[in-house]
């Protein structure tokens, strides 16, 4: 893959998890005014939850990277 291309795919992930830190905060307002959390630590469960998921999905994206550059 050439540099234009990978940086086009780094923006596009970085578009695609600010799409996803987005949908997430708004979630979790949501689920705060609607009382859905007993206390603090489910809160922290939940947002550690999300964390672990973009560490997921970067973690998937740095191996497609890797598995394009490597084939090109």
């Amino acid at each position: 893959m050439k540099r234009p291309g990978v940086l086009a795919s780094m923006q596009a992930f970085q578009d695609y998890t600010t799409g996803l830190r987005e949908q997430h905060a708004n979630e979790f307002a949501r689920r705060v005014r609607a009382g859905e959390f007993k206390d603090r630590a489910e809160k922290m469960a939940y947002l550690n939850r999300f964390e672990a998921l973009l560490a997921e999905e970067e973690a998937s994206w740095r191996r497609l990277q890797v598995t394009l550059v490597a084939g090109a």
